[in-house]
């Protein structure tokens, strides 16, 4: 599987993009059993990192990375509704 990385999520991961990436590569040949879909959100899986979460989408064989978000942050609605694209 290939993975692609949104510009604003690369930004949010800054200095921790690497430790984010070496997480997803180590669960991309089990990514459906290892990572947890997002409730209320079709097609979106999460994946644990630390303190953080990954949250991404998968079409065909690649992964669209679309967030990488401290936990206390990603699941407040004020904050989601924010990223959300018109």
């Amino acid at each position: 599987m290939q993975v692609l990385w949104q510009r604003e999520a690369a930004g949010e991961a800054g200095a921790e993009y690497n430790r984010a990436q070496a997480a997803l590569e180590r669960v991309l040949d089990r990514v459906y059993t290892k990572t947890q879909q997002v409730q209320g959100w079709a097609g979106i899986r999460k994946l644990r990192v630390g303190d953080h979460r990954l949250f991404f989408t998968i079409i065909d064989d690649t992964i669209y990375v679309l967030a990488y978000l401290p936990r206390d942050a990603c699941y407040k609605e004020k904050d989601i509704v924010m990223r959300r694209k018109p």
